[in-house]
């Protein structure tokens, strides 16, 4: 595999850690046993840093003009995970501004 698509599938492992670290953050506020809300804070603070050493990866073999419009899926995934995982509500207007932003992303990296 070339070192181009390793990094694309790095940024996408990037993306799937980085957004259930931030639901389980999210997550870990809404629950009031204190130890289970340590184990999903701790949960979602080590997907966090996971995801650190995953983009320094990323950041070492792709040009980060490639690797950071890649990373506007997050807003997708995040989005979806809030939805169904925490049943936030999203207005037809967030949705829209999303894929103006992933859609942006789009052009920026393809160019």
């Amino acid at each position: 595999m070339n070192q181009k698509l390793t990094g694309i599938f790095c940024v996408i492992f990037s993306i799937i850690t980085e957004t259930i670290g931030q639901v389980n953050l999210k997550k870990s506020t809404l629950i009031k046993d204190p130890v289970k809300r340590r184990i999903v804070l701790l949960f979602g603070l080590s997907l966090m840093l996971t995801e650190v050493f995953i983009w320094n990866y990323v950041m070492q073999i792709l040009d980060l003009s490639i690797a950071y419009p890649l990373s506007s899926f997050g807003l997708i995934v995040i989005s979806l995970l809030s939805k169904f995982y925490l049943k936030e509500q999203i207005s037809l207007r967030r949705w829209l501004g999303i894929f103006c932003v992933l859609f942006g992303g789009i052009i920026v990296g393809a160019s």
